[in-house]
């Protein structure tokens, strides 16, 4: 038995060794966006132009022989290796930690690689564009995890999660433009109609009825939270980028069809998810919330989403309250019970604004004026939903 444990430990599975090194490669990645951000622009890593000129000006020199290894040398391994770690199984079973990593690089990479050409062609297309069946095949994989009934003791939810990341990051950079396809994989990330009534803001008694229950009796609570979570996070920033004009409008017009049905209902939820997020982020004692029972039935994983997320789910329940209640297709009722929710996260997304300006205020006083710009940008965003508000108002 103690050979086994030395030889375990010695000769980790083959999937093991998968998974730390797409972990590894997705730690590179980042570090390297991070310096790449303090170089000149026409001197990024990821550019295979400029790798390609400076390791021909090297050769020029023999004392610096040595030639340097930057990523963009390496991104056809990288993208085939982040690919096939997306999509890895082991006797037919799926390894989701691994899958979880793999998609977590190819995301990043999508982000670094975005903007780059390709230096082979002259028509303007960019480099990640010759990967695209097998980079959108990777993420259709993932967001197909949400179908799976294997929800105790795994981590799909995780793996769900990190697909709509990669999905939202394909779509900011304009990476789909097939709208059959993109309207397929949208359909992984819809909301059924159940999952998305209007309710009532609850009042005194505890509530069940906003809170994401097992598909069946041998669910797993903190999974199915993070379903939904993770698709009104996704349907939240993609709206907020359309509404905006941060997509190519032809694949906003797609997506925004896509997401009009039950929209007032989303509007609900997320402000529901929002109220939570904030309440958890200012660190108030609550043995519940509106989309929780227990805080025992969400994992650290998913109180970090609601943590980050708040002010998005804010800003887009926001907006679609606003324009549910003035569409004439409104019912009186309605008006007023939507009314309802939009009072209670207006005050909420105020809140928020009033804790991060203070917080700011504090660094400025202190010297660090470098967070200025973000202080700029939260008074945009005040203003923003001040004149939303004030529509309706």
């Amino acid at each position: 038995t103690e050979a086994a444990i030395a030889m375990g430990a010695s000769n980790p599975p083959r999937w093991q060794l998968k998974c730390i090194a797409a972990n590894i490669a997705l730690i590179a990645v980042n570090g390297l966006m991070e310096i790449d951000k303090k170089r000149p622009k026409n001197s990024s890593m990821f550019n295979l132009t400029w790798a390609e000129s400076e390791c021909i000006e090297r050769l020029k020199h023999v004392d610096r022989c040595e030639l340097p290894s930057f990523p963009a040398c390496h991104l056809e391994d990288l993208v085939l290796t982040a690919c096939s770690a997306s999509a890895a199984t082991s006797n037919h079973s799926e390894l989701v930690s691994v899958q979880t990593a793999g998609i977590r690089l190819l995301s990043e990479l999508c982000r670094a690689f975005s903007d780059v050409l390709d230096n082979t062609t002259d028509d303007g297309s960019f480099v990640l564009e010759q990967y695209s069946s097998q980079i959108v095949s990777a993420v259709k994989h993932c967001l197909k995890s949400n179908l799976s009934e294997e929800s105790i003791a795994s981590s799909y939810h995780l793996l769900f999660s990190a697909g709509c990341n990669a999905f939202r990051i394909l779509i900011e950079n304009n990476f789909i433009s097939d709208s059959v396809a993109l309207k397929r994989l949208i359909k992984a990330v819809i909301l059924p109609e159940e999952d998305t009534s209007v309710m009532k803001f609850p009042s005194g008694s505890k509530s069940n009825s906003l809170v994401a229950h097992p598909r069946s009796v041998t669910g797993d609570m903190c999974s199915n939270i993070s379903f939904r979570l993770s698709k009104l996070c996704f349907i939240a920033k993609v709206s907020l980028l359309a509404e905006y004009g941060k997509i190519n409008r032809s694949i906003a017009d797609v997506i925004m069809r896509e997401f009009k049905a039950n929209e007032d209902g989303r509007a609900v939820h997320a402000a529901a998810a929002a109220i939570d997020g904030f309440l958890l982020m200012s660190g108030a004692e609550a043995a519940a919330g509106l989309t929780f029972n227990n805080k025992a039935d969400i994992d650290f994983a998913v109180f970090k989403v609601l943590v980050t997320n708040w002010s998005t789910l804010c800003a887009y329940s926001i907006s679609s309250l606003v324009k549910a209640i003035k569409s004439a297709d409104t019912q009186g009722n309605d008006k007023e019970l939507l009314g309802e929710w939009l009072g209670k996260v207006s005050t909420v997304a105020f809140s928020g604004l009033k804790l991060l300006l203070d917080f700011l205020r504090v660094l400025y006083a202190s010297g660090n004026a470098g967070h200025m710009p973000s202080l700029l940008q939260l008074l945009v965003l005040a203003l923003s939903l001040s004149n939303k508000i004030g529509c309706y108002y």
